[in-house]
């Protein structure tokens, strides 16, 4: 899983973040959480990148073999699948904000996890409706996923 240029370039960043407050060891245990949260926010954003290219790339698609005598529809699938992987690019990225919002403010209080990143969703202008969407995304994302657990070439 480690392929992807996110996870080598997630050290570098965090360790590049210095904070004005963070000059001495003194200041150390009050600093390395922040650096840390950094890194995973860094982390997080990369698997959101990530998740993005693989609906725009639809790389999935190779790995599908869906005969064409079957039930499933092979546009169809490819199509819930970069739904489903926009939606989940769109909450990671949500997820990593969050966390840089708390690294840079040293609030651990301000990290979201999923409920409350969708929950904020539903706080901005039209939220509701960008919260279904989201919501349809990750259903799309759902059913992708069972039909390539049937239909996926393994090998």
């Amino acid at each position: 899983m480690l392929r992807g240029s996110p996870w080598v370039m997630a050290v570098p960043v965090a360790a590049s973040l210095r904070d004005a407050d963070c000059k001495s060891r003194r200041d150390l245990p009050t600093c390395a959480p922040a650096h840390w949260a950094s890194a995973v926010a860094v982390i997080v954003a990369g698997l959101a990148v990530a998740q993005l290219y693989q609906a725009i790339s639809a790389n999935f698609e190779k790995r599908l073999q869906i005969a064409a005598d079957d039930l499933v529809d092979h546009t169809w699938v490819v199509r819930m699948g970069r739904v489903g992987y926009v939606a989940r690019g769109i909450v990671f990225g949500l997820i990593a904000l969050f966390l840089a919002l708390a690294a840079l403010r040293h609030q651990p209080e301000d990290a979201k996890g999923l409920d409350a990143v969708l929950a904020e969703i539903t706080t901005h202008t039209y939220g509701l409706f960008a919260l279904g969407l989201v919501a349809l995304g990750l259903v799309a994302y759902g059913l992708f996923a069972l039909v390539q657990a049937r239909y996926r070439r393994i090998g």
